[in-house]
């Protein structure tokens, strides 16, 4: 198996995840293979000071910014969205609950400042540690535990006014 078949196996569900909470888009498969063509062309570059996951969302984020994608609320269809349920069994309302709250949640995500939004998804949604999240983003480690903080803070008080609880 090459390098990049070994790339796409161990991280393409976790790049197209990133993307469908980044960009919100129905087209994430095309941008999932646009960003591994782009580290195909670029994987002699990759020196492996970072985690192979942080690169290739790294490719992936300035992938949506360089297009501009990005900016494009488009709903994205449900059966991209994975949310929990609870294992020992929940009625429909209480599904339906979790449901909406989800969704609310990912909208006051996207409405956070730039920074705080790519932050509070790499951390909260991509599971990126700060360390990772800081080479994505080129910034220090410190500068992300701030602004995650501060995004945290600004969701619970959107959530709260709303009647949710983060």
């Amino acid at each position: 198996m090459s390098d990049i078949e070994t790339l796409f196996e161990d991280h393409a569900d976790d790049v197209y995840h990133f993307l469908v909470y980044y960009t919100r888009r129905d087209d994430v498969e095309d941008l999932v293979q646009e960003t591994f063509i782009r580290a195909l062309r670029s994987i002699d570059g990759f020196e492996g000071r970072s985690a192979a996951k942080t690169w290739l969302i790294t490719i992936a984020r300035r992938l949506t910014v360089d297009g501009g994608r990005k900016k494009r609320d488009v709903p994205v269809g449900d059966e991209h969205l994975e949310y929990r349920q609870n294992e020992t069994g929940t009625d429909a309302s209480e599904a339906v609950i979790r449901q909406e709250t989800a969704d609310e949640l990912l909208d006051q995500i996207h409405r956070l400042p730039d920074r705080q939004r790519d932050v509070m998804l790499l951390r909260g949604i991509s599971e990126l540690d700060a360390t990772e999240t800081a080479a994505v983003l080129n910034m220090s480690r410190t500068g992300v535990y701030v602004t995650y903080h501060r995004a945290l803070r600004t969701l619970r008080s959107r959530m709260d006014r709303g009647g949710d609880r983060l």
